[in-house]
C-alpha cells in the first residue's frame, strides 16, 4: 500500500516581510517563530523537535513553533489514511542568527538648530556586522536606504522633537 507524501515547509515574518522555504533549513533571526506546515496527504500529523513530540497526533496541519534553537532538528510525521503507515519527514536544521548590534551617533548630540541650518549635522551609524545595509528614518519615515553608515538630513526641515532612526540589516535578513 503506498505511503502518505509529507513535505515541511516554514513561513517567518520579519517586518511584515515573510520568506518561505522547504529546504533543508529554517532560517530565523534571534527572537523570531516559525510557521510550520505540512504538506500531506495524510490523516494525523505530528510535528516533533528534536525527536520530541511537540504538537499532535492530530489533524491540524499547521504549528507556531516559538522557541527555537540554533541546530534544532524539525521533522513531521502523518499517518496514511489507508495504510494506518507512518512517514516521516526529512528534518529541517534550524539556523538562528543574531541581529546586529547598533549604535547611532550625533556630530552634535546636543546642539541646537536654526531651521535650514542643519548642513553640518551627520548622523553615524556603527556596527557589528560586517556587510549591513542601513535605512535611515525620520520619525518612523524612510529617508534614505544604502550601503552608507552615514546621513546628513541637508534638505529635510527637522523640527523639535524629530527623531532619526536607523535599521541596520545583515545580509541574513535580520535587523
Amino acid at each position: 500500500s503506498p505511503e502518505s507524501l509529507v513535505l515541511l515547509t516554514y513561513s517567518t515574518s520579519n517586518d511584515g516581510i515573510y520568506s518561505s522555504g522547504n529546504l533543508e533549513n529554517i532560517l530565523l533571526c534571534e527572537g523570531q517563530t516559525a510557521d510550520l506546515m505540512a504538506v500531506t496527504s495524510g490523516v494525523t500529523v505530528t510535528y516533533k523537535i528534536n525527536g520530541v513530540i511537540v504538537q499532535g497526533p492530530s489533524t491540524t496541519t499547521t504549528f507556531t513553533a516559538t522557541s527555537l534553537a540554533n541546530g534544532d532538528q524539525v521533522s513531521v510525521e502523518v499517518i496514511d489514511a489507508s495504510s494506518g503507515c507512518p512517514t516521516e519527514s526529512d528534518p529541517l536544521t534550524v539556523v538562528v542568527s543574531a541581529a546586529p548590534e547598533v549604535t547611532l551617533t550625533s556630530s552634535a548630540p546636543n546642539k541646537t538648530f536654526c531651521v535650514d541650518s542643519v548642513d553640518d549635522l551627520v548622523f553615524t551609524a556603527t556596527t557589528n556586522d560586517t556587510s549591513p545595509t542601513y535605512e535611515f528614518r525620520i520619525n518612523g519615515l524612510a529617508i534614505q536606504n544604502s550601503e552608507q553608515a552615514t546621513f546628513t538630513p541637508t534638505g529635510y526641515n527637522l523640527l523639535s522633537g524629530d527623531e532619526v532612526f536607523v535599521k541596520v540589516s545583515s545580509p541574513n535578513g535580520c535587523s
